[in-house]
């Protein structure tokens, strides 16, 4: 059980819990996958018909951005940014808005690809972000 901190305690930083590094981990991953399938896809586009050559430049622009922000979202994991924290809280209700969107358009399968799993592992992120430890980790970083 976790313990409330006293005084004294709040003004002390806290070490990394390995969850937040773990989730750093994974943030660059993530973030290095989406920026390779937004180049990808950018170049991709210039060999296809202009119907829908833009579409698919959209959509790798999209995958950049979304690269891009899982990797800032990792530094400020490892740095201990309060804002990383309450930003990876929100882009986990995001996904799993757009999971049980897909959820209700696709067939709900435990399959690896299933939007189920999507919706199962944003919410162990959001609740262990939510957690006091890692709370404290984070506020202790970031001068609160």
């Amino acid at each position: 059980m976790c313990q409330p901190l006293t005084g004294s305690q709040k003004n002390r930083p806290v070490g990394r819990p390995l969850g937040v590094t773990i989730l750093a981990i994974i943030a660059i991953v993530a973030g290095i996958q989406s920026l390779g399938t937004g180049l990808a896809l950018v170049s991709f586009s210039t060999t296809l018909e202009k119907s829908i050559s833009g579409i698919v430049s959209i959509i790798g622009l999209g995958f950049l951005i979304v690269g891009l922000s899982h990797l800032l979202l990792a530094r400020g994991y490892i740095k201990g940014r309060e804002r990383a924290r309450r930003k990876g809280r929100m882009i986990a209700v995001f996904a799993i808005l757009l999971a049980i969107a897909g959820v209700i358009i696709l067939p709900a399968k435990l399959a690896p690809e299933s939007p189920v799993w999507t919706v199962f592992f944003n919410v162990v992120i959001i609740l262990y972000l939510g957690r006091p430890r890692v709370k404290a980790f984070f506020a202790s970083r970031s001068g609160r």
